[in-house]
């Protein structure tokens, strides 16, 4: 390093103890900068597999060390440090020095000090808030052997306790609690599992680490911006308020360049849920049974068999004389009772009419037996047509509500681009400009009632649900609108707890924890476990048959007035005989 015009010239001792450093770390590239002015033009922000080595007999390198290091945080990075000293210094000494320094949990920063003929190393970093720093002897250099102790030991075993470190949390909450004591009991008491899982895999870290933390709570996770620092959680850990969220968090692309994200494994999927009221149109179900030409086919036969009939009656009447004269009209009528299963009061005299009644009785008896037993086992066991869009919903008679939480509410908003979804929004889930919500608790025993519709997560909605009667877990039908968006526990970009964190992770995953966690909380839509369901029949399913009932009293009253007309207006006496 240069100074005042002079160069400081490292010794060659020093050059061995460099040498077996940089070989021990299998450096393969090395590169020894003597100067300020490039040692300064470092960016300490990139993410390269860089070693610096620093000699601490140089008079300008404590000034180096220590000067704006709360501005561009040499120490706060990934790099490798390793500083010598050919001056006796002891750890109380090493302490006071790296006091003022901003270490971290995960620096890794060895510093050689000779003690008579040997040079002792040591490891100096800081597990977090309010714990000193630390500093152990990792080896010793003597001769031309560097001689590591606890070589087994790795980094996470070395930094696994971290008892009374304080690590700050921030969670977003949409329902009110008066402090974070009155949080944690409603996450725990409460069945909110998108919440509640991300809690629960952090009290894992908690209870593996040992460290105290504190919650911070916020009413949005990300801000309105693209990258969302500008408020919510995500501000809180852009500017080192908080470290960890531990209510999860949806990471986009543009939010990678501000936060860290871990234990993505959780997919968060929401959805309308509701009692399934079908999509029946009015009229159809009565004509189910037959297909449209069989309906068809029935008309086409009625009239030929009414028309044999109006024949024979007309052979009666002119050939045997036995038989009064009956009209086409009147035919028609006598074959619809026939096939209706009304039977009829005129019954041909000659044994070749009597056939064609016998063999119209058969069949009209073989096609409503088929037709009633059909639309019966339709309606007990057949499951109806389900509302399965957000245009079908919009067009239903449900009413709507959703649940009080960051993401849903943001993605709605999102999602006002969608005609649909505007129109959901303007008809049934804002009024006057206000958010329909309710709690998750209210919301879904509302729907037990039927003719409703409530927004919320599908695994806090499932297991509310799951101990519902088996006529609602039946009847339940979802409608997706959130899917599968990967979401996880998030960290201040480079957190110093990330890679111990992400090992703890994967022990868990490995030992089954996260597994554990995901059967007991994350519940899927419960079974129907009837062996039959009955559907009610309501006035849409009744509509035809309503509509015949009411046009044939109605056409009935109007050919009474026309006879009515006519006989006062004739004197005669019109029948359909």
């Amino acid at each position: 390093m240069e100074a005042e015009n002079r160069e400081y010239k490292i010794d060659s001792i020093k050059k061995v103890i460099i040498q077996k450093y940089i070989m021990s770390n299998n450096r393969t590239r090395t590169a020894i900068v003597n100067t300020e002015e490039v040692f300064n033009k470092i960016d300490f922000q990139k993410y390269d597999d860089l070693t610096v080595i620093v000699d601490f007999d140089c008079p300008f390198a404590t000034n180096i060390l220590q000067e704006k290091d709360s501005e561009i945080k040499k120490f706060r990075s990934i790099y490798t440090w390793f500083i010598i000293s050919q001056t006796p210094t002891t750890k109380e000494t090493i302490k006071s020095f790296f006091a003022p320094l901003n270490l971290r949990l995960d620096s890794t920063i060895t510093f050689a000090t000779l003690n008579e003929d040997k040079y002792e190393l040591f490891e100096v970093y800081k597990l977090g808030l309010e714990v000193p720093i630390q500093v152990n002897q990792i080896g010793v250099f003597e001769g031309e052997d560097i001689t590591f102790f606890n070589k087994n030991l790795s980094f996470y075993d070395k930094r696994r306790d971290m008892r009374g470190v304080l690590v700050r949390t921030g969670s977003a909450v949409k329902y009110p609690v008066e402090n974070e004591t009155a949080f944690i009991a409603a996450i725990r008491a409460e069945p909110r599992q998108f919440q509640k899982y991300f809690f629960f895999i952090f009290l894992v870290f908690q209870d593996v680490h040992k460290f105290d933390y504190n919650v911070t709570l916020r009413h949005e996770w990300f801000g309105n911006t693209t990258y969302g620092i500008d408020g919510g959680i995500s501000k809180l850990l852009y500017e080192n308020v908080v470290d960890i969220g531990t209510s999860g968090g949806y990471m986009s692309v543009p939010r990678v360049k501000y936060h860290e994200i871990i234990s993505p494994d959780y997919m968060y999927r929401t959805g309308f849920l509701f009692l399934n009221p079908g999509k029946t149109k009015p009229g159809t179900e009565v004509l189910k049974p037959f297909s449209i030409n069989t309906w068809y086919a029935f008309v086409f036969t009625t009239i030929i068999i009414g028309f044999a009939i109006f024949v024979i009656y007309w052979i009666e009447y002119t050939i045997t004389q036995t038989r009064i004269k009956y009209s086409f009209c009147t035919s028609i009528l006598i074959a619809i009772s026939i096939i209706a299963q009304q039977g009829s009061a005129i019954v041909p005299y000659r044994f070749s009419g009597r056939i064609i009644y016998l063999s119209l009785l058969i069949m009209s008896m073989m096609a409503y037996n088929y037709y009633t037993s059909s639309l019966v086992s339709s309606l007990l066991s057949g499951v109806p047509e389900v509302i399965s869009t957000i245009k079908e919903l919009y067009e239903s008679n449900l009413k709507v509500s959703l649940e009080l939480t960051p993401t849903i509410m943001a993605y709605l908003i999102q999602q006002r681009g969608n005609r649909y979804v505007s129109l959901l929004n303007k008809t049934k889930l804002y009024e006057n400009g206000v958010a329909n919500t309710m709690s998750a608790a209210e919301g879904l025993e509302k729907i037990k009632k039927g003719n409703f519709a409530f927004h919320a997560e599908l695994a806090t909605a499932y297991a509310y649900l799951s101990n519902a009667e088996q006529e609602v877990i039946c009847d339940l039908a979802d409608i997706p609108f959130i899917q599968d968006l990967r979401t996880g526990l998030v960290l201040q970009k480079r957190s110093q707890y990330k890679e111990l964190f992400l090992i703890t992770l994967l022990k868990m995953q490995s030992g089954g924890i996260n597994k554990r966690i995901s059967n007991v909380l994350l519940s899927k839509k419960p079974v129907c476990m009837l062996s039959s369901r009955v559907k009610a029949v309501g006035a849409s399913e009744l509509f035809l048959v309503y509509l015949i009932l009411s046009g044939g009293i109605v056409l009935a009253f109007i050919i009474f007035l026309f006879e009515l007309i006519l006989h006062k207006k004739f004197h005669l006496k019109y029948s359909c005989k």
